[in-house]
């Protein structure tokens, strides 16, 4: 049977790693959380507060997540819902997006930060990663600008 966590406060828990396929965290107060690895697929998460919440590698396929706060959440290596967090491969990196967010690999910034980045930033960041962030920059971009014109 689903958790019923609806509107439940678990700011600042330890969950990584937790099996919570199908459950019902509706407006639930997450900020801070450890979700890293997580098992969320099918999750309501409408509403929820994910302010600083650790996604990383969490599957959050098939889960609900309009109108949920993930401001500064981790969203590196995670498994997007294909809805609010869409995911990729391109090369080198996992990449995972929002209309905000941009985390590619390990780093995560707003897409107007990414633009903003000099060759030298982005160098230190990896050895591969500005000969990647080359390549695919522009695509990326596009990619980004072309989900939410088309979901407006």
């Amino acid at each position: 049977r689903n958790a019923n966590l609806r509107e439940a406060d678990l700011r600042y828990a330890d969950l990584e790693y937790a099996n919570l396929i199908g459950a019902d965290l509706e407006y639930a107060d997450l900020v801070g959380t450890d979700l890293r690895g997580a098992d969320l697929r099918g999750v309501d998460l409408r509403y929820a507060n994910l302010i600083g919440t650790d996604l990383r590698y969490a599957n959050l396929k098939g889960a609900d997540l309009e109108y949920a706060n993930l401001i500064g959440a981790d969203l590196s290596y995670c498994v997007g819902n294909n809805k609010e967090i869409k995911s990729l491969q391109l090369g080198t990196y996992d990449v995972a997006f929002t209309k905000n967010i941009l985390c590619v690999g390990c780093q995560s910034h707003t897409l107007k930060e990414w633009k903003a980045f000099t060759d030298e930033e982005i160098a230190k960041i990896d050895d591969n990663a500005l000969e990647w962030w080359k390549k695919w920059k522009d695509t990326l971009i596009t990619i980004i600008k072309k989900t939410y014109e088309r979901n407006r």
